[in-house]
């Protein structure tokens, strides 16, 4: 079955399932296979109902430190290069940095919300250098690509250029490589 279609099945049982499931079950939302997912992206994940593994994979594709091959949670991408923070006072410290000097479009956070298009989600530049804030906003604009698109997988390609048809097919194909990399399909 391709992922589109196990998706859009799993995305149309996921309300019901949890309500049927014992409270103690139904935080266990780990994926039967494949890497194993942090439970910040779970938690956010079940907030915007989100399957995990596909979060996992947004993250992994967006801010993917290859030093620990993991998502960084304090990445920044600024005019295409990535940089990878130790801490979010560092991050905040270079955010600060690019809009002191009138720079406003950089991508912050673990799943990369552009700052730019998306200020408004946050109350400050502070917030959206914390990690939980970050993936909490650009996890529920995940879910807003999914309601428009239907599927997951045009929702990532939505997610990373939602007015840039060629760059959204190439994300795709990067998301979809991905998620075979972290052993989901």
């Amino acid at each position: 079955m391709d992922i589109n279609r196990r998706r859009t099945i799993q995305s149309l049982f996921a309300g019901g399932a949890l309500v049927l499931c014992p409270p103690a079950l139904s935080g266990t939302s780990k994926v039967r296979k494949g890497k194993k997912i942090e439970s910040a992206y779970i938690h956010a994940a079940r907030k915007h109902s989100v399957p995990a593994d596909v979060l996992f994979t947004i993250a992994h594709v967006e801010s993917n430190d290859p030093s620990i091959k993991m998502p960084c949670p304090f990445a920044m991408n600024f005019n295409g290069r990535p940089y990878y923070f130790q801490s979010q006072e560092k991050l905040l410290t270079a955010a600060r940095y690019l809009l002191e000097h009138g720079h406003k479009n950089f991508d912050i956070g673990p799943v990369q919300v552009n700052w730019y298009w998306h200020n408004g989600s946050f109350k400050s530049i502070e917030e959206a250098s914390d990690p939980y804030i970050s993936l909490d906003v650009g996890t529920a604009y995940l879910r807003t690509k999914f309601n428009s698109e239907g599927n997951w997988v045009n929702a990532a390609g939505k997610y990373h250029a939602p007015n840039n048809p060629v760059n959204a097919a190439k994300y795709e194909k990067k998301f979809v490589r991905m998620y075979k990399d972290l052993g989901y399909a």
